[in-house]
């Protein structure tokens, strides 16, 4: 026998009604794994004891005790009802048959219970039960939200989790995870066409928008584009992570309308072909982080001044490697949108990095943090004050430090 049992045991016999040494023995046995002995002294406690905390506990470990038996589960369950029937104003019980649930795959019984703990003040406990603190409840709801279907609620709440919480390690990784595997959203989610019939809204009206009848970027990047550089023909650009040949493409709309040239670059076999089955200018299947680009560019431009440079690969992190090798000292964007993606950066540094970067190059943000709504940072918007117009980069300028709706910028809705 070890000797902390032995104590505990020497206790228990000298007072054997009294509430703590009940405890304290229930404990140990639940630490060696007698569950059964575990259950009958922690059960004596709470029934003994008119500390409710106390009896909270108790009852609280005695469901960690059943839930560990094959064929107990409704006995399991039973205790954290009877633990919310006596202190149901305090989360942890609640908290926990989230987790029970979640275990279950019982997704609104889940994300119920996460919501009723997420207002209510934890109370004092004896030991460790397995409660975090208050971020517990927030990631029972940003997980089981996800299944429900509430995709952009979970999302707001896995990146409200690692941007304000110190939270276990254990935990930390689970939101790191999912962050990184749900992504920002799908794009039939996160998608904003422009079409002709909202011209009279548009806020940067350049010459030949009235005869656009729809564009293909994401989030109006085409449009911005154009917008920038007054409608330019004949334009010059380089699209590294170039997708599909039109849909959320930022450059079909400049080729097709404006008759720019350039060349893409794109690592996904299937897309390459698409692009070349449906585009008029190159595409190149390679990986951009690999590319020579002081000798790419020259493959379809002799100009040192080019007017679009589009830079969107995933992670975050390989769209910085890939800024890093542009030769900016050799060549000039007049503008160029970057894909930070802060929202799902779970190092929130790369966004930070590629401004220091650009404007180390002389370029001047335009538009900050822009994005298909208006709760997460997603993209940037550059141009170089020599190729641009001081009034356009003036009159366009909106750097707000929140996420800014690409749409609502675009038409007007938000003054720059």
């Amino acid at each position: 026998m070890n000797q902390l049992l032995n104590t505990r045991l020497l206790e228990y016999i000298s007072n054997p009604r009294d509430a703590f040494a009940n405890f304290h023995l229930g404990v140990e046995y639940m630490s060696i794994g007698q569950r059964a002995s575990a259950i009958s002294y922690l059960l004596r406690a709470a029934e003994l004891t008119d500390d409710m905390d106390l009896a909270y506990t108790c009852i609280i470990l005695n469901y960690k005790n059943l839930d560990s038996q094959i064929g107990r589960t409704h006995s399991a369950q039973g205790q954290l009802l009877h633990a919310i029937a006596l202190q149901p104003d305090r989360p942890e019980a609640y908290y926990i048959l989230s987790l029970f649930y979640e275990a279950r795959k019982e997704w609104q019984e889940a994300y119920t219970m996460a919501c009723i703990a997420e207002k209510l003040k934890p109370g004092k406990l004896y030991v460790n039960i397995g409660y975090p603190g208050t971020y517990g409840p927030i990631l029972q709801k940003a997980v089981s939200g996800w299944y429900l279907g509430y995709g952009t609620a979970s999302r707001k709440l896995f990146k409200h989790l690692h941007m304000n919480y110190d939270m276990r390690p254990e935990h930390r990784q689970v939101v790191e995870n999912n962050l990184t595997s749900l992504g920002p959203g799908p794009a039939s989610v996160a998608w904003t066409t422009y079409t002709q019939d909202k011209h009279n809204q548009l806020q940067f009206k350049f010459p030949g928008s009235d005869r656009i009848e729809r564009n293909f970027s994401q989030i109006y990047q085409d449009i911005f584009t154009l917008a920038v550089l007054n409608g330019k023909q004949n334009g010059i650009y380089l699209e590294i992570g170039s997708g599909d040949p039109f849909y959320g493409n930022n450059t079909a709309l400049l080729e097709q309308n404006y008759n720019w040239t350039g060349k893409a670059i794109e690592f996904n076999t299937e897309l390459v072909e698409r692009y070349k089955g449906q585009r008029r200018n190159p595409v190149e299947c390679a990986d951009a982080t690999t590319i020579n680009y002081s000798e790419f560019i020259k493959t379809f431009t002799d100009s040192k001044d080019l007017d679009y440079l589009q830079l969107d690969c995933d992670p975050s992190s390989t769209t910085y490697r890939i800024l890093e090798r542009i030769p900016f000292d050799e060549y000039r964007f007049a503008v160029i949108t970057y894909e930070h993606d802060h929202f799902i950066d779970i190092t929130n540094s790369y966004r930070d990095k590629s401004r220091q970067f650009l404007m180390s190059k002389g370029y001047e943000l335009v538009l900050g943090d822009a994005s298909p709504t208006d709760w997460y940072s997603y993209e940037d918007w550059w141009v170089h004050p020599e190729l641009v117009d001081q009034d356009t980069i003036k009159a366009m300028k909106c750097v707000r430090g929140t996420a800014t709706k690409a749409e609502d910028y675009m038409l007007g809705k938000i003054k720059s």
